[in-house]
């Protein structure tokens, strides 16, 4: 935090007495105090630039949940580190777990703990107040039995919570208001046991409203990434998800086209050209009009790759991916747009790590029908590797997001879920926030200890 301090001075004025009965008085001319101004700040990418998103562009789980993101949140330091399993008379209850109960830890007791980053803070509900969501695995069995999904409304009472079982590896949160209520659901992407063969998961649907999971099972893969916009223009929020990585799933892209009332229709047919090979391995999954057609475009990424498909006649051909520059060692693991260059176009902004030991931020400007590599015109520092180590947790950060972190005005460019012993607590580093800070224009560099 920056101290200001402040210099008082004293004027001190003394009154002589004079032995002459005649004064003579010198005439000096007066001296105005210099009034200092201080330039206002430039104001270059405005928070308001995302409230003129065209209108499908706001259909989109990106937009709704980047929108949703005013400030971080240490799951870690809440009430809701965890939840230890007490078991009694063969009933389990569940224990909040944190920094005031850890003493309380024990090997030979069962927890479930919350992965950092994976979680929503925000007012879902609309009541004016933040609430959390977060999903928690069952630790040391992880993501072997479905995870703990936890609801609070904690800006209002931090001791207040819902618990609901479902799915087993859950890995992305999204925002979409499925049924046109006013009030958000929260989409979770998932992709099941972490572990070979990867046996893959369905996908779920959280009601705010009343608590509860509905489960979309039609389509079982492992769902690291997917988006939720309106893909059909019917004014209904429809899931993309692409199934990546497994041994035993084959990769494929999948869609549910949303009927209304809850109701989905798996359909596959609007994709074509995919392969099951690496190059189609894809993980980080979003949905935008980049070509301004009207129509959402599909934005995928994996490790070295990334590509833009236009929605063509309301199909997804791979054949006419436009490819990002990505480097070859980067996996670009969270992706954002805006339009950084003022010509009407949007950016992409991508989030990355290399091998989960790294990361960093690439800019990637729209030009003449393609996208080139401009990381340095827009940000001072944009990589850093993890530790050299190889014995230490690696540094990576999970999520980028867009929004006024400081109050200025401007979008800044925000790490959530920052991973690793050089950036999280540790015996020798404290817990750090990292983010780019707008500076009229130029994103900069921004570590802070907590």
């Amino acid at each position: 935090m920056k101290k200001v301090i402040f210099a008082l001075g004293v004027l001190l004025v003394f009154a002589c007495s004079k032995t002459s009965t005649t004064t003579t008085q010198s005439s000096q001319p007066s001296i105005s105090t210099p009034v200092i101004v201080t330039p206002t700040p430039n104001i270059v990418y405005s928070v308001k630039m995302l409230d003129s998103f065209s209108a499908i562009n706001k259909t989109t789980s990106w937009y709704l949940t980047n929108k949703a993101f005013s400030g971080n949140f240490y799951v870690d330091k809440s009430k809701f580190w965890g939840f230890e399993e007490v078991i009694s008379n063969n009933v389990s209850t569940y224990i909040p777990y944190n920094e005031g109960t850890s003493f309380s830890y024990s090997a030979s007791k069962t927890y479930y703990f919350q992965g950092n980053g994976l979680h929503l803070y925000s007012d879902l509900d609309g009541d004016g107040k933040k609430d959390l969501f977060a999903p928690y695995n069952r630790y040391p069995q992880m993501q072997l039995i479905p995870n703990i999904l936890m609801y609070s409304n904690y800006e209002l009472n931090e001791n207040s919570y819902n618990l609901e079982f479902g799915l087993k590896g859950a890995r992305k949160l999204a925002l979409s208001d499925f049924d046109k209520d006013g009030i958000n659901e929260i989409m979770i992407f998932s992709s099941g046991f972490d572990f070979a063969p990867f046996p893959g998961d369905s996908l779920g649907i959280y009601s705010v409203k009343n608590k509860k999971m509905r489960y979309l099972t039609d389509d079982i893969g492992y769902f690291h990434g997917g988006a939720v916009g309106d893909i059909n223009n019917d004014g209904l929020p429809d899931i993309l998800g692409y199934s990546g990585g497994s041994v035993v799933i084959p990769i494929h892209p999948m869609s549910y086209i949303n009927n209304g009332n809850f109701n989905f229709t798996l359909q596959k047919n609007i994709f074509q050209g995919f392969t099951s090979g690496s190059n189609d391995n894809f993980y980080s999954v979003e949905l935008m009009d980049l070509n301004k057609d009207g129509k959402l475009d599909l934005v995928l990424a994996g490790n070295g790759i990334g590509i833009v498909i236009p929605q063509t006649n309301g199909i997804y051909n791979r054949a006419n991916a436009i490819s990002l520059p990505v480097k070859s060692n980067q996996f670009p693991n969270s992706l954002n747009f805006l339009d950084l260059n003022g010509d009407g176009n949007l950016d992409i902004i991508s989030g990355y790590t290399v091998n989960y030991n790294n990361y960093g931020v690439a800019i990637y400007i729209y030009t003449n029908g393609q996208y080139v590599e401009k990381t340095s015109d827009y940000v001072d520092k944009s990589d850093f590797p993890g530790p050299v180590n190889a014995q230490l947790p690696s540094d990576w950060i999970m999520w980028y997001y867009l929004y006024d972190k400081d109050g200025d005005g401007a979008l800044d460019i925000v790490g959530d879920g920052v991973q690793g012993s050089g950036l999280t607590n540790s015996a020798s580093q404290p817990m750090k926030e990292i983010w780019w800070k707008n500076v009229s224009g130029k994103f900069i560099y921004t570590v802070k200890n907590l």
